[in-house]
């Protein structure tokens, strides 16, 4: 017969049904934590969870939240995603593999910042997320249509300061140009984290006080009884002996501090789609790395490819933006490099970028001595209410959201079509960047040849002063990147009717609806017409005005503008006194003072004998120099030409020899000899004087 059962224990209730084996309950409770009998600890109670929030399990006063994950701030400076192509696959094409990184960061979920307005008194404290893990899902259509994802791995590891380092290395294959895709676009990559925080649970437990049910005077028996356990005896014969429930002793409350788990998922979105993060997706092919412009870069290995495209989305650039020739944009980087149409001479409070150096010309070619060296300043001649109006069409375009636009001028020059002026007055020309953002400088070296270097430069000085109807222009190449092949150029005006001012105006818009402008330069402007920018856009204003230098001008102004923008030119004389011409170019003459420079009158074609005239005389007086010594000419039948060497200051030689001719014919019929007249002539733009019958009857009475 087998031992009666013992009865059931009397708790019975539902929270006393936890039995803990002394093996469990040694991996719950480590050695450091609290155990029964040993004071309540602190930390979030497991059972108290509302939301993301615990209730502190010893203090009242004190609360506990898991914090939301999302990417880190702009800018994030932990983003890159580095792609290489490890040579090719078992089908010839590109082996791609990437690692993607960037940043995530804690925030405060929004019932926590509900329960903080709710309870002030109340302290609220972040849990420390441990044992960080993710997997960055990547969506894609399947070949059926349906909708499918990638998943690769990601090492999440924490900082100093809080924030987390999110690795992803396991991008080979197709799914480098996939994640390329939709981080730049669509924006569907989730990463899902994974992790434990501690809190504190309490556990019930009950004393096992029966460990062996089986009576000790068990015997063998034949019938198997319900609830009895069969096994073979020593004889071989089937044994029972009968199973008694657990005796369990009263219940026990354990508190202890263990490990719970979290999970979250991270929506990336188009968050790193735009321009600053852009120049950081890159591609390293045979040693080479560069930024990817599109998904297209891993069909192949050309690393040559340039992020610029012309930008035709705002229409016709010339007829919106007048003093601009086209756009350029870069995929990558989100700037757009605005071509002006016209480059001039700076103009500034210091004067104008145009200087002239007189220099000794030592070479064994030279036939005066000398040569000459001008240099230039060169800036866009833009209308700046153009460039704020195009600032404004691009951010409105909703073909270019996606990018973080930013306006910018050429800065550089492209080696690889020579920039040039063609004109017959420069020996050599030369291009270079300038010291200023934007600014390109011109040199231009004038020597002695077929005509001498002293002609040439006044003639060039004087190009400088032309109306303008006809300037000398030249054209100016410029670089976007190294891999953009197609010309990229502006015009280059060497004219003071074209110039680009800089800092020479000062706009006071105290009063909105009055602005005020100030001439700093050294000239009298003119100014061309202005803009007022308010909240409303732009609005453009005729102006026909000229400035006096220091002299300043109220202008109708609108009320809420915030920006008055100005255009301006040199108000010049017309016609242009080249007397003046100094006043605008800087000349120098340290090396060489003087110049030796031939003039020469030709008779040849005065009848002598018609006229009866034996002998003519030409006294010239030199009008920017009338001390300069000039020797009397003389002129007859037998020697028609008379020539003379001055020694001419420099200064006045390069702007040019304006001389005043009289003319003395004398001999023969008194009755047919003409008057004494007078003539102009500058010597330097033509050394030979001619004189003509018709000149002798026509010219001005001495």
């Amino acid at each position: 017969m087998s031992s009666p059962i013992p009865p059931a224990p009397a708790v019975t209730t539902d929270s006393e049904r936890v039995s803990l084996s002394p093996g469990l309950l040694a991996m719950l409770v480590p050695a450091d934590a609290p155990v029964p009998g040993s004071g309540e600890p602190g930390g979030p109670n497991d059972g108290s969870r509302q939301g993301s929030i615990f209730s502190d399990n010893a203090d009242s006063t004190l609360f506990w939240y898991l914090p939301d994950f999302g990417p880190a701030p702009d800018p994030d400076l932990l983003f890159a995603f580095r792609a290489v192509q490890n040579g090719l696959d078992a089908f010839g094409h590109p082996s791609d593999s990437a690692t993607l990184t960037f940043g995530l960061h804690t925030a405060e979920p929004a019932d926590v910042t509900a329960a903080r307005q709710a309870n002030p008194a109340g302290r609220y404290e972040q849990l420390t997320p441990t044992g960080l893990a993710g997997t960055l899902h990547i969506p894609f259509k399947g070949s059926d249509g349906s909708d499918q994802q990638r998943s690769v791995p990601a090492q999440v590891t924490a900082d100093d300061d809080g924030a987390y380092l999110v690795r992803v290395t396991g991008l080979v294959g197709s799914d480098v140009p996939l994640a390329y895709s939709e981080l730049t676009g669509p924006g569907g990559c989730t990463l899902e984290l994974t992790y434990s925080y501690s809190v504190v649970r309490h556990l019930v437990t009950r004393h096992l006080l029966q460990p062996d049910p089986t009576p000790a005077d068990a015997g063998s028996q034949d019938e198997l009884f319900p609830g009895e356990i069969p096994h073979r005896s020593t004889t071989g014969r089937p044994v029972t002996h009968p199973v008694h429930p657990p005796l369990l002793g009263p219940a026990v409350t354990v508190t202890v501090v263990c490990s719970d788990f979290g999970s979250a998922a991270v929506a990336l979105g188009t968050r790193y789609a735009v321009s600053p993060y852009r120049p950081l997706y890159t591609l390293t092919a045979a040693g080479t790395t560069t930024a990817i412009i599109d998904s297209s870069a891993f069909e192949g290995f050309d690393t040559t490819r340039s992020e610029y495209t012309e930008l035709t989305a705002l229409g016709s650039v010339a007829d919106r933006y007048p003093s601009f020739r086209s756009l350029y944009l870069g995929q990558v980087s989100g700037t757009v490099v605005a071509v002006p149409a016209t480059y001039g001479i700076v103009r500034s409070p210091d004067g104008c970028a145009a200087d002239c150096d007189a220099l000794i010309d030592s070479t064994p070619t030279t036939s005066s001595g000398c040569r000459f060296h001008l240099a230039f300043g060169l800036a866009p001649a833009i209308d700046p209410a153009d460039l704020a109006q195009l600032a404004l069409d691009l951010a409105a375009e909703p073909t270019l959201r996606s990018l973080t636009l930013r306006v910018t001028l050429p800065s550089d020059l492209d080696p690889r079509t020579p920039s040039s002026l063609p004109t017959p007055f420069a020996s050599s020309v030369a291009y270079g960047v300038g010291g200023r953002p934007h600014e390109f400088t011109l040199t231009v070296e004038v020597v002695d040849d077929t005509s001498p270097a002293l002609v040439k430069g006044n003639l060039l000085l004087r190009e400088l002063a032309s109306d303008g109807l006809a300037p000398l222009q030249g054209r100016i190449a410029f670089r976007l990147d190294d891999a953009f092949a197609d010309p990229v150029e502006s015009q280059v005006i060497l004219n003071l009717h074209t110039t680009s001012g800089r800092d020479d105006l000062a706009v006071a818009l105290a009063d909105p609806t009055a602005p005020t402008v100030t001439n700093l330069s050294p000239f009298p402007l003119e100014l061309t017409g202005y803009a007022l920018h308010a909240s409303g856009g732009l609005t453009r204003k005729a102006l026909t005005q000229q400035l006096p230098v220091q002299g300043s001008v109220t202008l109708a102004g609108t009320a809420g503008a915030d920006q008055a923008l100005v255009d301006a030119a040199l108000a010049l004389a017309d016609p242009f006194p080249l007397g003046t011409l100094g006043t605008y170019v800087t000349m120098r003459t340290a090396d060489v003072q003087r110049v030796q420079h031939l003039i020469a009158v030709d008779a040849t074609g005065l009848d002598f004998t018609a006229r009866a005239i034996t002998q003519v005389q030409v006294a010239a007086v030199v009008e920017q120099a009338a001390d300069l010594a000039v020797p009397l000419l003389t002129l007859s039948p037998s020697q028609p030409v008379a020539r003379a060497t001055l020694l001419v200051p420099v200064g006045f030689a390069l702007t040019g020899l304006a001389t005043t001719l009289t003319i003395t014919a004398t001999g023969g019929d008194p009755a047919k000899a003409p008057a004494p007249v007078t003539a102009h002539h500058d010597f330097l733009v033509d050394p030979v004087f001619h004189l003509t019958d018709a000149l002798l009857t026509g010219g001005s009475p001495s």
